[in-house]
């Protein structure tokens, strides 16, 4: 058991190392990302940009099926039978 605590608190350091050293060093910005300011935030504009693409698809829906109803109105009042046809 103790050889597998070994093992994972290897990993877990190596995994440490890689992503808040090597990689933020090769990407060329700062180190200990996880714990910088820069790095909550550029979490939350992403999110946000998510976000933002949410409700203009939500919007563009919307817009399509109200175009939609405007095509299917028009198609009923050109085939409605008038009161002379009847």
């Amino acid at each position: 058991m103790l050889a597998f605590m070994e093992v994972v608190t290897v990993l877990l350091a190596l995994l440490f190392v890689v992503t808040q050293i090597l990689i933020p060093v090769w990407r060329r910005k700062t180190l200990f990302p996880f714990f910088s300011k820069q790095a909550q935030l550029e979490s939350e504009l992403v999110h946000l940009h998510g976000e933002n693409e949410v409700v203009d698809l939500e919007r563009i829906i919307k817009e399509e099926r109200e175009a939609l109803e405007k095509k299917r109105e028009a198609l009923k009042k050109k085939f409605e039978p008038t009161q002379e046809q009847k």
